[in-house]
């Protein structure tokens, strides 16, 4: 009778693991293998990081850019102008579907350069080639808002298309990107030693932030300038905005100030800007 009862006892056991197991394989069909619902599936630039929603995946805005271009996307991407335009400018003219129907402005942040006080400020006198200057890469997220900024100095306009980029234009930005100390953080570079480079390029938020926690001994002498004409880093939500949570009012609480026109080239000028390095 005992060994009757422990056999029914296994197979009832039996029956359990194989009616759990199928409600988890059930429940698989909405998820990644990761825990996390492929149907809010959200992606952040890397400078966005630190109010991304948990779960969600950090990279550079141009690495999701250059993905998407085949892609078929993601709920939400947490990034900066103009890059989501840029992604389905691309698709459009490979014959593909665009992206993002929806694009939600969240905060703006100016585009700066941290150097010694009395520093030349304006993009066209940062581009002209006396200064060393260290940046991201500027084929890269928010290297190219920079390489943009810098065009936008060089041509003497906030509007302009790609055949306003002379050859000397061309030739001044090759040599810039030639140039340019590459760095992942330019600023806590500088504060390090200022042999590096004379100029580090970020945004001001960042910047700002970097010099009121560095060492007064580090951050003597060093200031934030704002150069003419002003560009500005505007963080929005493409795709479902929702899903970007409180993103936007994280980011006001950090130092960035409400969202206004970027001055920066449109996404096929931006494009054609970086296609030249």
């Amino acid at each position: 009778m005992s060994r009757v009862l422990a056999v029914l006892g296994a197979l009832a056991m039996i029956v359990v693991a194989v009616v759990v197991r199928g409600a988890i394989d059930d429940d698989g069909d909405a998820t990644d293998g990761r825990g996390r619902d492929p149907e809010g599936q959200v992606v952040c630039a890397t400078e966005l990081r630190e109010v991304c929603p948990p779960g969600a995946s950090i990279e550079d805005a141009a690495t999701t850019a250059d993905r998407l271009l085949t892609a078929d996307g993601v709920d939400a991407w947490l990034t900066f102008e103009p890059w989501p335009a840029i992604v389905d400018d691309a698709r459009v003219r490979a014959g593909l579907d665009p992206l993002f129907d929806e694009v939600e402005p969240l905060a703006s942040s100016p585009l700066v350069a941290v150097g010694p006080s009395g520093t030349e400020e304006t993009w066209a006198e940062i581009a002209g080639g006396d200064l060393r200057v260290g940046t991201r890469d500027l084929t890269g997220g928010l290297g190219a808002l920079h390489l943009g900024a810098l065009a936008t100095g060089l041509v003497g306009s906030t509007d302009f298309a790609t055949n306003d980029l002379t050859p000397a234009i061309r030739s001044r930005l090759d040599a810039i990107a030639e140039d340019a100390e590459t760095s992942s953080a330019p600023v806590r570079q500088l504060l390090q030693s200022r042999a590096f480079f004379d100029v580090a390029l970020s945004f001001s938020a960042e910047a700002e932030a970097a010099l009121a926690a560095a060492d007064p001994s580090r951050s003597a002498g060093l200031t934030v300038l704002y150069p003419a004409p002003m560009a500005e880093m505007v963080a929005v939500a493409a795709g479902d905005a929702a899903l970007a949570g409180d993103a936007g009012r994280s980011l006001l609480a950090a130092g960035w100030i409400e969202p206004g026109p970027s001055n920066l080239p449109s996404a096929g000028v931006l494009t054609a800007l970086r296609g030249l390095l």
